[in-house]
């Protein structure tokens, strides 16, 4: 499902003291079945954004178009019920959305919520759990018992058993520990490539933005300032520095040996990918100057 943003303004308690304009402006498009990062600094409007995928907020002015719908503000909530099945989100900190007392329950109950049959969510809950590495021994245990990766696998589960079509994830990483990310990012990337989920990822991890976005849109003061490549956001300084943006460590690492005297032209690596290419065409240039 394509997303398109059109001249989207969003005002908190609009025509009170408090007014306040968290979105000016924003015009976007989100391609089907695409990896896109949204960053910006803390009060950027990366959330107010997010929120008017699946209806919890609707344009002061303008419109949001997600496959054939278009939300504007005068659309009704009785028409945003499919929307909101076929746009999963999670949550910062999704295990404190666990409220069952089993997994299998808790997995359940977005399927039977949205019709269906007590046996086929069942069905659902252990595919869910499938696709998110867990087996079933867990069906029936408190999430309360898991671990924090462990809790963060049920509660995403819980969003996959609506199937949706969207993807909507904010800091799905924070709090875990490295292997945790890894292994939480490997997982949504999976879902990118093998269920063709439109992901969209809202990070303070430059590192995560770097090895799975393909898109990134930068915010700042709830204005788009850019859209485009990881290597393309991250390779512009000005405006990084400008806004506070850090740099993969990949990228400050390769400008710290270059600040050095290494040679190198061409652009700075972002992940660690991109620096073992960079690693070797480094070394397979000293030693054409040796041989030389």
């Amino acid at each position: 499902m394509e997303i398109l943003f059109k001249n989207v303004d969003y005002i908190y308690q609009p025509n009170s003291p408090f007014q306040f304009k968290a979105l000016t402006d924003v015009n976007l498009k989100i391609e089907s079945g695409s990896f896109t990062a949204i960053i910006g600094k803390t009060g950027s409007g990366k959330s107010t954004l997010i929120r008017h995928l699946n209806g919890l907020l609707k344009p002061s002015s303008g419109e949001v178009k997600i496959g054939n719908l278009t939300i504007t503000s005068s659309i009704k909530e009785s028409q945003l019920s499919d929307l909101r099945r076929k746009v999963g989100m999670l949550f910062q900190f999704p295990e404190q959305q666990l409220f069952a007392d089993t997994v299998e329950h808790d997995i359940e109950f977005g399927p039977i919520n949205f019709g269906t049959t007590k046996e086929k969510a069942k069905k659902i809950a252990r595919e869910s759990l499938k696709k998110v590495g867990l087996n079933d021994e867990f069906l029936n245990r408190s999430p309360l018992e898991l671990s924090g990766g462990q809790m963060r696998r049920v509660a995403l589960a819980g969003v996959l058993a609506v199937k949706p079509d969207i993807l909507v994830l904010d800091e799905p990483t924070a709090g875990l520990d490295f292997i945790g990310k890894k292994e939480i990012m490997k997982l949504i990337k999976k879902l990118q490539l093998e269920e063709h989920t439109t992901i969209i990822l809202v990070s303070n991890s430059m590192e995560d933005v770097a090895d799975y976005a393909e898109e990134v849109i930068l915010l700042s003061k709830g204005k788009v300032i850019k859209q485009a490549s990881p290597n393309k956001i991250f390779s512009n300084k000005e405006i990084t520095s400008a806004l506070g943006i850090e740099t993969p460590q990949t990228t400050v690492l390769a400008e710290f040996l270059l600040e050095r005297g290494v040679d190198f032209k061409g652009s700075l690596p972002i992940n660690e990918k991109s620096f073992n290419n960079f690693l070797k065409k480094i070394f397979e240039e000293k030693k054409k100057t040796r041989i030389l």
